[in-house]
């Protein structure tokens, strides 16, 4: 156990630094080149209540994809944190333009009471935000462990929706994250180059 979170910490710490040295100007460019990829994908072009996430420290952008979305009449939602010390996340629909406000990770969430909600296991796509990768699509979060909680009930049915789509730069990905029984792997990866179907390699 302990092996495995300081292993864990190491790969946040290189990635994270990584990750910091895209430029403004790339981080444009490869959200773009991402997004150009994403909507072409039938796990997009087939989903109607779509998910992302606001971008922090440095993730790639979804937005573009989110504002895509919008305009072919899919429904989008952003995640809002449940109140503390809950550990899960409900999806609330999202329209371009819409106030956020930070919540406590500092992260920007929906404000808006008047929108609505959707639960995860309705949801068709989710686009997952990420520190690292790998080939068996592991994924590595930033330790509190919001996603897998939230999509817990993927773990006996990995058939379920929604498709877990992991959305990351290239550098972004290793040999190996290190794993824990309740880590939920994703269905896929898109980066600014390409796209993985974990599901098509079982």
């Amino acid at each position: 156990m302990a092996e495995t979170q300081d292993a864990k910490a190491a790969t946040r710490y290189s990635i994270r630094l990584a990750r910091a040295q895209v430029s403004p100007k790339e981080q444009i460019e490869k959200a773009q080149q991402l997004m150009r990829i994403v909507i072409q994908l039938p796990e997009f072009m087939g989903s109607q209540h779509i998910a992302a996430y606001w971008p922090n420290d440095g993730e790639i952008n979804p937005l573009s994809i989110l504002a895509t979305a919008h305009e072919m009449k899919k429904s989008c939602y952003l995640p809002k944190l449940g109140p503390a010390p809950t550990i899960q996340m409900q999806f609330m629909a999202y329209l371009p333009g819409d106030y956020l406000t930070a919540n406590r990770l500092g992260i920007l969430e929906p404000s808006l009471i008047d929108r609505k909600t959707i639960p995860a296991d309705a949801l068709d796509l989710t686009l997952v935000p990420l520190i690292a990768f790998d080939e068996k699509g592991q994924r590595l979060g930033m330790g509190k462990g919001y996603y897998d909680h939230t999509f817990a009930f993927r773990k006996n049915d990995s058939k379920a929706k929604p498709f877990l789509l992991g959305l990351a730069y290239d550098l972004q990905k290793v040999s190996q994250v290190p794993s824990e029984k309740w880590d939920i792997p994703l269905d896929g990866i898109a980066t600014e180059t390409g796209y993985i179907n974990f599901k098509d390699l079982l």
